[in-house]
């Protein structure tokens, strides 16, 4: 279409085109450089091009410069060169009636989150975080030698649901210097490893259900590495419905020996083993608790189940609801708390501080202050140096080979206090009271017995007794 063509079109829709909004400034500059045209023209011209879209501007503007027979098109041709490109120059105008949708900008490399499942996964000890996220302490080994310095907190998930849901991992985390663990109905074994310094995770668990369900039973494992801790949480079951429900899993923690551990555990077998550390709290709700090779300051939790400690050392604290203890070859002071517990203590080199409402309590080889409270208990004690403080409301107080440095008390509401001491009785000093009994006092010379008070003083150390209903026999 020439350029005449187009000025006999726009004349013929003049009342059309009064309707349009004046061009921008960028349509007017190409407009103002083409070949000149009457005013009201060039005015209707500039409205048309404030809605003709780039493409279009670009072909007018084409159609000017294919016409080589005027210098004056050479010269526009000329300033076109000169121009910015088209689409960086000429923007639309604000329109408020008009949406227009700005497209958002899209990220290079979209953080995806992990899928893995079963595979074997590392840490990498290189990677940093935002420090304005996260600053962790820096670890180091043994060397004094920087492995890990920051590191932002990440999740990994394992799942799997269905009345017959199976899950494996296998994976492990560098760089973790505390590890918190929180486990539903798995056994849990946690192993310190001298020399190791990733934390190498293992899970092998099965759930089984036969009959009506109305919730799919389902088992998870998350881990969180938040700098350099690792929390860890492993749970199965969750269904309901009329059937037979079966859950079986295992949760393997391979750590640095060095490694502090926090443990919370409802329901399973814990095993904790090999660690030298700087503490071990131990929390099970109905677990059958075995724990060995420990040299930390040791915590343990425990409400329904049997407890086994051997080889630890440091100081132990032992806070149980019911259940049955046995605790062999611990270095370090001993307390005890309890509703009703059947305690056993052997080889233990430290003080013992107890308080037991009811069951039985029995110390071997103790090298050590016993100060020790029964409620409804009986207190047996076989091969023990020390000071001892023994008091029982209704229970027998029961010693044999006992050593004592200074002083000792032993006192009952109902029962019997019968002490066989290493000890030259002819050279201590007796305070024996009883309301409803006999005292027997057999110095290895002499044998005196009384109905209600006996008192030797001799100096040296002093040993007291009372009991309301109940014998005391001293030799």
């Amino acid at each position: 279409m020439s350029k005449i063509q187009i000025e006999d079109f726009i004349l013929q829709h003049r009342d059309a085109f009064d309707s349009i909004e004046p061009a921008p400034l960028a349509a007017t500059a190409i407009i103002s450089s083409v070949t000149p045209i009457s005013s009201t023209v060039k005015s209707i011209t500039m409205k048309l091009l404030a809605i003709i879209t780039i493409p279009t501007v670009a072909v007018i503007t084409y159609l000017n410069i294919t016409n080589n027979k005027s210098n004056e098109t050479a010269a526009v041709h000329q300033k076109q060169e000169q121009l910015a490109p088209i689409e960086k120059i000429i923007q639309p105008e604000v329109n408020n009636n008009v949406s227009i949708e700005i497209p958002q900008p899209v990220a290079e490399n979209p953080i995806i989150p992990s899928t893995n499942k079963g595979s074997l996964f590392f840490m990498d000890e290189s990677f940093e975080a935002d420090p304005q996220i996260w600053d962790a302490p820096v670890a180091t080994d043994n060397n004094n030698q920087n492995f890990f310095e920051k590191r932002g907190p990440e999740t990994f998930i394992w799942s799997d649901e269905g009345k017959s849901a199976e899950l494996k991992v296998d994976t492990a985390f560098t760089g973790i210097t505390h590890i918190e663990v929180s486990t539903n109905s798995f056994n849990l074994f946690v192993k310190g490893e001298s020399g190791k310094r990733d934390v190498h995770l293992a899970a092998d668990a099965e759930n089984s259900v036969k009959g009506i369900v109305i919730n799919d039973p389902k088992i998870e494992i998350k881990c969180t590495v938040e700098g350099n801790v690792l929390k860890v949480t492993a749970s199965m079951g969750g269904s309901t419905g009329i059937g037979n429900f079966n859950s079986d899993g295992d949760l393997t923690l391979t750590i640095p020996e060095n490694t502090t551990l926090k443990v919370n555990h409802d329901y399973g077998n814990m095993e904790v083993s090999n660690l030298i550390t700087t503490m071990c709290d131990l929390n099970a709700d109905a677990s059958n608790v075995k724990i060995s090779n420990i040299t930390a300051p040791l915590n343990v939790h425990v409400d329904y189940g049997n407890v086994q400690l051997d080889k630890t050392v440091g100081n132990l604290n032992l806070n149980l609801g019911s259940c049955n203890v046995m605790c062999a070859n611990q270095n370090g002071d001993v307390k005890v708390k309890s509703n009703n517990c059947n305690l056993s203590m052997g080889a233990v080199n430290g003080n013992i501080t107890g308080d037991v409402e009811s069951g039985t309590n029995s110390f071997l080889d103790i090298t050590g202050n016993i100060k020790f409270n029964a409620g409804y208990s009986n207190i047996k004690m076989t091969n023990v140096k020390g000071d001892l403080s023994m008091n029982a409301s209704s229970g027998n107080i029961i010693g044999e080979k006992i050593e004592v440095v200074s002083t000792a008390d032993f006192n009952t509401e109902y029962g019997n206090v019968d002490i066989d001491f290493v000890n030259d009785v002819s050279k201590m000093s007796f305070e024996l009271k009883t309301t409803y009994g006999n005292i027997k006092l057999n110095d290895g010379v002499n044998s005196r017995n009384a109905q209600s008070d006996l008192i030797i003083e001799r100096g040296g150390i002093k040993i007291s007794s009372v009991t309301n209903s109940g014998n005391i026999i001293i030799k």
